[in-house]
């Protein structure tokens, strides 16, 4: 549900901001969709003890812009109780930006981390591949017995665990028992 009011409101700042100036939004509405991971701001934008007023003056303050776009949409996203969904209209339009330039970020998910050789060729054979620009950011998980390769912007998941293997290895040996 959230996707869907955060993509209509996408629709329109692209229409508003056009895709030449878009980038620039991007840069400062990301601003603000890193103090969601600040326990504290959340706090103050969820609580009810605190005045719409005051909620809007916060995040205007905090974001520190001359943009009348973005203030407008701080105010409009206040006013309808919607400031919450300011992280998933963000990767909204970060996924029409990726999308208009073909380049992507995958995570890529191993219990060890790669040597820079070995990613980068991994990203190369990828990237030729898939036909776009992609960049891969490496994730560490020391209890995770596999690899798991994830680009949210094209929904692709490519994965090979252990377990999966072994499991997969005894029931083809049961099933021609």
């Amino acid at each position: 549900m959230i996707d869907l009011v955060a993509k209509k409101y996408a629709k329109a700042i692209l229409e508003g901001v056009g895709t030449d100036n878009l980038k620039d939004f991007l840069v400062e509405l990301n601003k603000i969709r890193a103090l969601f991971h600040m326990e504290k701001f959340l706090e103050i934008i969820r609580s009810p003890y605190f005045s719409k007023t005051y909620k809007e003056k916060f995040v205007i303050e905090l974001l520190d812009t001359e943009s009348n776009t973005l203030i407008n949409l701080i105010r409009l996203l206040n006013e309808n109780n919607r400031l919450e969904i300011i992280p998933a209209i963000s990767f909204a339009l970060k996924n029409y930006v990726s999308q208009q330039d073909k380049k992507y970020i995958g995570t890529l998910f191993l219990s060890k981390k790669l040597e820079p050789q070995m990613l980068e060729e991994i990203t190369q054979n990828l990237s030729k591949r898939l036909a776009v620009g992609l960049s891969l950011v490496q994730t560490v998980l020391p209890d995770f017995e596999g690899i798991r390769l994830l680009i949210d912007e094209l929904d692709l998941e490519i994965s090979f665990s252990r377990q999966s293997f072994l499991d997969g290895l005894k029931h083809h040996i049961l099933k021609a028992i």
